[in-house]
């Protein structure tokens, strides 16, 4: 058994939770002096403001300082590059336009939990092209799948690819974190399979690309696009059908 592994794994998890807590205790939005009922997008952007400072403190701690060996470096940019804009290609033309054709067909439209105006449009928008990506996968790429590659270098053959174990569990965590679960009393209170799905193919992206580049650019990049085209999509098709 791989007990460096098993401690690294441990210590990821326990990192997760603990930038978990820390987007609970340091929450303040509801102090702000306009209401958020009508700007519903503070709330998710205090969260990944929160847990992005989280992230950069254990990569801190965990690193001596020495960031750049975290993924937080521009090397192979050139790489890293032409990593994201094939992501982007294939994603946007393929997933993107594939999705937006069946909701177009069979769906009335995406419903939303807030109002369809400028503020929370924009601000939704903003969240999902800026915050989503730099927060998530600095915690997820930089920190846990850096902290668990350094305790297993192995790599498994998937095709004429070698992928690295340590994106493997990094994915796996990241598929878990998607998971609503309250654990006292225990209890799964959001449960998306689609949602989980499409997490396990786009993170393992994400993690090859890091892999292949020691940055986080191609991620961070990939993994905003992901997320802010979603938004669009969903807004173009209220718009349509509205």
């Amino acid at each position: 058994m791989n007990y460096k592994l098993v401690i690294a794994i441990l210590f990821s998890f326990t990192g997760y939770f603990v930038v978990k807590a820390l987007t609970h205790v340091l929450s303040f939005y509801e102090q702000f002096p306009f209401p958020t009922t009508v700007n519903s997008w503070i709330p998710a952007v205090e969260h990944h403001l929160i847990q992005l400072l989280g992230a950069l403190l254990l990569i801190t701690i965990a690193s001596w300082g020495e960031l750049r060996e975290w993924g937080l470096n521009f090397k192979n940019y050139r790489l890293s590059f032409s990593l994201f804009k094939k992501f982007s290609y294939y994603y946007l033309v393929y997933f993107i336009g594939f999705s937006f054709l069946i909701q177009f067909i069979y769906y009335p439209g995406p419903p939303f939990e807030h109002d369809f105006n400028s503020s929370e449009v924009l601000g939704y928008l903003a969240f999902g092209f800026l915050l989503t990506g730099l927060s998530e996968e600095i915690l997820f790429r930089g920190f846990i799948h850096t902290l668990l590659y350094r305790a297993t270098k192995k790599n498994i053959s998937i095709g004429n690819i070698e992928y690295p174990v340590a994106g493997l569990y990094a994915t796996l965590i990241f598929v878990i974190a998607h998971v609503g679960i309250v654990f006292y009393p225990l209890e799964i209170y959001h449960f998306n399979p689609m949602q989980l799905l499409q997490a396990l193919v786009l993170v393992l992206f994400y993690s090859y690309a890091y892999y292949l580049t020691g940055s986080l650019m191609a991620p961070i990049l990939a993994h905003n696009v992901s997320n802010g085209s979603l938004w669009v999509m969903d807004y173009l098709l209220y718009w349509i059908k509205m």
